[in-house]
């Protein structure tokens, strides 16, 4: 049985679809197919920026990095579309690599016009005299 069909199905027969969100303090349960039917664009993209910015165990992105991400994908429809394609095939194109290392260089420094990541450590290294931890720093562009 396909994920499809029990997405079709869940969706058809209205059986609701949750997610448990747990803080330390409390625990909620949101409704995916009420934010599935809501989210269009925004909704695509949320597969590919987490596929981008690692699960939450074990991110690529060191502090609120993800949550930057986000704030992203939801400002604008270039980095919807960035996220939305990213995914849809084996091999990333030169223009949606370009693409991301424009949204990683903003991540971690927004006023920053850098678009290549190893061009932004550089800098950032330079600014803070080397005296940086790494989890300040961009992942490289490999």
């Amino acid at each position: 049985m396909s994920w499809s069909y029990l997405w079709q199905s869940a969706a058809t027969s209205h059986a609701p679809c949750t997610m448990k969100c747990t803080t330390k303090n409390r625990t909620r349960y949101l409704d995916i197919t009420n934010t599935a039917d809501t989210g269009g664009r925004v909704c695509d993209a949320l597969v590919g920026m987490h596929a981008f910015t690692g699960c939450d165990s074990i991110s690529s992105f060191a502090g609120s990095r993800k949550l930057a991400a986000l704030k992203h994908l939801k400002s604008g429809k270039t980095h919807q579309e960035i996220f939305s394609q990213l995914g849809q095939a084996w091999d990333v194109p030169t223009e949606l690599l370009e693409g991301l290392q424009q949204i990683t260089c903003q991540m971690y420094f927004p006023s920053s016009h850098t678009k290549e990541v190893n061009k932004l450590c550089f800098q950032l290294l330079c600014a803070k005299r080397a005296e940086v931890e790494s989890s300040q720093l961009p992942p490289c562009e490999d």
